[in-house]
């Protein structure tokens, strides 16, 4: 283990909504943010650890399978 309390998530791109969802899901591992041409248009603001939990068992990408 590195013994890292709190650390900064770097969402670039379609890593974007997999940070945003940490960054929710995770407030008290979180000390910032930062989104660089994220995808976004399936972001949803306060919607809370319920969309959260979608971006990591996977499910919130189902949109990008063809």
């Amino acid at each position: 283990a590195l013994d890292i309390d709190k650390t900064v998530v770097v969402g670039i791109s379609g890593g974007g909504p997999s940070s945003y969802a940490f960054a929710i899901r995770y407030p008290q591992r979180t000390a910032g943010l930062v989104l660089c041409c994220a995808v976004a248009a399936h972001l949803e603001v306060g919607a809370g650890e319920a969309r959260a939990d979608r971006f990591f068992d996977g499910t919130g990408f189902d949109h990008c399978r063809g």
